[in-house]
């Protein structure tokens, strides 16, 4: 086998057969290389007895609905390009050169080639999910699950309900010191899943350290505590710690007034408070000053016996880490059980299950699909790889081709694991390495090669190591000038003030305030004074601003704004989650009930239709308004009768000339377009109608 850093690899000359691994970075040409092994496979290229593949045993796995699409726009459109070069019996594009200089048969590669664009639409190019739900569905009684299950359960609602139940159920019925302990951890239901989440969906997960079931408070220890602090006030223990020849400077000093305020309040028994810890016999031995005795008192006593039955805090807390995960999962599973309901990632579970189980359905899928190319390996977890391994061992002659680069695995929220890929690096045979960018300047690869080829960058240099890029041929002709200079492609700017340290917010202020004004410079150069990228004018479009906040990306904005330059903010975020979704909530309910006052009233108010002070207040005034506006709402509500939401919305945007009012206004592109999206979204609900 090939190691990674090997840089003769050719995807057109490499084995097609067992466990092979490419490293893609990016630009790189993944996708060619997917395109043109698929091709080899079709024409029997690079297996050991050169027999053709049919597009129906190709089985190539993805992430995104999206991307399994452009992947076989991608193939139709290679098959078509090498049919043609087939019958011509020449190609200028060199790789399929030398599959027509390689063929046995140039007529029966041709008709392999016209076979598979004819059944294309077949071919098994499916994400992962995707390919497991169908599998599953096909082979009910061989995977061993029912065949009524509901396969669309919500695994937020499902995961927020576990959460929820159990927090009543578990949490706040825990004995009082316990339950201090968990409330600190997770004071909410919210903070409970979001620390819980990343450790649900990971199976066969170890977590340490292991618990102890036995470990638990004293149930004697809630009533000393309680007397301890009665004791602390009443004996004025302030005073006489105070008095005592305790050192100034040591805590045990110097939270006294805290002790006291602490003892107060007879609800507050945290365990994990140091006040617990300070006056111990040992604790306070050690902050005395030389030659002066410890003080005695019963308090003091009692403060002792806590502190040592406090010790195995920490195993408490391991403990119901494990007790509040388990019933969690429990939870999950039982209502998935007896709702029969499936999450996407309960498919792959169950498929991983069923192929570990069933040996047999197992050889029968490795006939199906001799061939499977999983691309983005890198976000793939340990339940997927069992998958692809469970039908890949049961065949020798079988090959099972992962693309991939750990440098872009970023999806661990979302159970991606970098560890499994270095397993399947670790377990493949041969290792390859696409080392040549056709994306970038050879002055960009140069300059990332000399940032990232330092040792062990990304930790194991073995498992993870940064392989130095090639710039293309073409590559010299990519570049960003400036008055026929090349422009450095990174630079670093770093905020400073030479009169004092700055602040969070005056460092960001700066920092946007530069980076603006370079696109400022960037825009406005004139005729003979250009920055040009490949030879042609930089336009606003081209330009990006990447930030890691809402915090960053309002002050990019504003940045920009200042300088009269648009932008435009792109989010992950939900446009459910806008504030344009808010005010259209009260704009459909003042249309659905437009005589009730405080509805219509809440609707006009809203900020979306920009209704004035006066017109609000003609409405509440004049009869002749309050009847028009009436009338207007009426108008909206039969069109949302008739025509459906959609309609509704855009004769609102016309009627109340929005675009003239918001396109004015700094936030006034977005907030159309967001009214936009949602009538698009409640368009597809058919069941938002009247």
């Amino acid at each position: 086998s090939m190691n990674s850093t090997d840089i003769t690899f050719n995807p057109m000359t490499m084995p097609l057969d067992h466990g092979q691994l490419i490293e893609a970075s990016a630009g790189t040409g993944k996708t060619y290389t997917i395109t043109h092994l698929y091709l080899r496979l079709l024409l029997g290229r690079g297996r050991r007895e050169a027999k053709p593949l049919k597009v129906q045993e190709i089985l190539v796995l993805t992430f995104t609905i999206a991307a399994t699409q452009e992947l076989k726009d991608r193939i139709r459109t290679l098959i078509a390009i090498a049919r043609i070069a087939f019958q011509a019996g020449q190609s200028e594009d060199p790789d399929l050169q030398n599959l027509i200089l390689e063929s046995d048969d140039l007529r029966l590669d041709q008709m392999l080639l016209i076979d598979a664009i004819q059944w294309l639409d077949d071919a098994a190019i499916h994400t992962i999910h995707g390919f497991c739900a169908r599998m599953l569905a096909e082979n009910s009684f061989q995977s061993g699950i029912l065949f009524d299950q509901d396969l669309n359960a919500d695994k937020a609602a499902l995961l927020n309900m576990a959460v929820e139940d159990i927090y009543r159920r578990d949490i706040l019925t825990l004995p009082t010191l316990e339950r201090a302990i968990a409330l600190r951890v997770w004071p909410d239901p919210k903070r409970l899943r979001k620390s819980l989440e990343p450790l649900l969906y990971r199976h066969n997960l170890l977590l340490l350290p292991e618990a102890e079931p036995a470990a638990t408070f004293p149930v004697t220890l809630t009533e000393k505590m309680l007397s301890a602090k009665r004791l602390w006030l009443k004996e004025d223990l302030s005073n006489l710690v105070r008095s005592s020849g305790v050192k100034k400077n040591i805590s045990a000093y110097r939270s006294l007034d805290k002790m006291d305020y602490f003892c107060r309040d007879h609800e507050d028994l945290d365990p994990e408070n140091k006040l617990w810890t300070y006056w111990a016999q040992q604790n306070l031995a050690a902050a005395m000053k030389k030659d002066q005795p410890v003080p005695v008192h019963p308090c003091l006593d009692l403060l002792t016996d806590i502190h040592a039955e406090l010790s195995n805090l920490n195993a408490i807390k391991v403990r119901l880490w494990h007790q509040i995960l388990l019933a969690v999962r429990v939870h999950l599973e039982h209502h998935k059980e007896s709702s029969a309901q499936l999450t996407v990632d309960d498919l792959l579970i169950q498929m991983q299950t069923a192929t570990r189980l069933n040996p047999r359905w197992c050889e029968q899928l490795s006939k199906d699909f001799p061939a499977i190319l999983v691309d983005e390996f890198q976000d793939t977890d340990d339940i997927q790889y069992k998958i692809f391994k469970n039908i890949h061992r049961s065949r020798d002659d079988h090959l099972l081709l992962l693309i991939g680069d750990p440098k872009q695995a970023i999806y661990q929220f979302r159970g991606a694991d970098v560890y499994t890929y270095i397993l399947a690096k670790r377990e493949s045979e041969g290792q390859y390495n696409l080392d040549t960018n056709y994306r970038s300047s050879s002055l960009l690869v140069e300059t990332i090669n000399h940032l990232f080829d330092q040792p062990g960058i990304f930790g194991s240099q073995q498992d993870i190591a940064f392989p130095r890029s090639i710039a293309s041929a073409a590559a010299e002709h990519k570049n960003l000038t400036l008055n026929d200079q090349t422009v450095p492609p990174i630079e670093f700017y770093i905020p400073h003030s030479a009169n004092r340290p700055l602040s969070q917010a005056q460092g960001l202020g700066l920092s946007m305030a530069y980076a603006a004004e370079k696109i400022c410079n960037i825009l406005n150069f004139e005729e003979n004074h250009q920055m040009l990228i490949d030879g042609k004018p930089i336009q606003a479009g081209q330009i990006a601003l990447l930030t890691r906040s809402r915090r960053e990306a309002r002050a990019a904005r504003q940045a920009l704004a200042e300088r009269r330059i648009a932008s435009v903010f792109l989010t992950q975020d939900s446009v459910l989650l806008e504030q344009t979704a808010a005010d259209l909530i009260l704009l459909l309910q003042g249309i659905i009930t437009p005589l009730q006052e405080r509805h219509l009233l809440s609707a006009m108010s809203c900020q979306l239709i920009q209704s004035s002070m006066l017109q609000i207040q003609g409405y509440r005034e004049d009869q002749h308004q309050q009847t028009s506006i009436i009338l207007e709402f009426q108008r909206y509500q039969a069109i949302w009768k008739q025509q459906g939401i959609a309609a509704m919305i855009h004769e609102l945007i016309r009627q109340r000339q929005l675009p003239e009012i918001w396109l004015g206004a700094p936030e006034g592109e977005r907030q159309l377009t967001n009214l936009r999206h949602l009538a698009e979204i409640l368009f597809e609900v058919p069941r938002v109608y009247l």
